[in-house]
């Protein structure tokens, strides 16, 4: 049985990421090592155009993915985070 995980689409006027709790099955991805992609001591932020994608669909084969949306005013708050690449 599939059980539900939550992800946050956080979307800037510029740019939008995923996030993801980092206790998300997602290792091994190649979206974790990522240049264009964020983490900070609880979370990964997903580049939309680059890394999203690939993670939004592994999550999906086992989980039911509930989606929530958050906006932000400024990238930097995402971008301010350390690189996972």
């Amino acid at each position: 049985m599939r059980t539900p995980i939550f992800v946050t689409m956080v979307h800037a006027p510029s740019h939008s990421y995923l996030m993801v709790g980092k206790t998300a099955p997602v290792q091994g991805l190649k979206a974790i090592k990522s240049q264009y992609s964020f983490e900070d001591e609880e979370d990964y932020y997903f580049e939309q155009d680059c890394d999203a994608v690939e993670v939004f669909e592994h999550l999906r084969k086992s989980h039911i993915v509930k989606i929530q949306h958050h906006n932000i005013s400024d990238v930097e708050q995402i971008k301010s985070k350390q690189r996972l690449g």
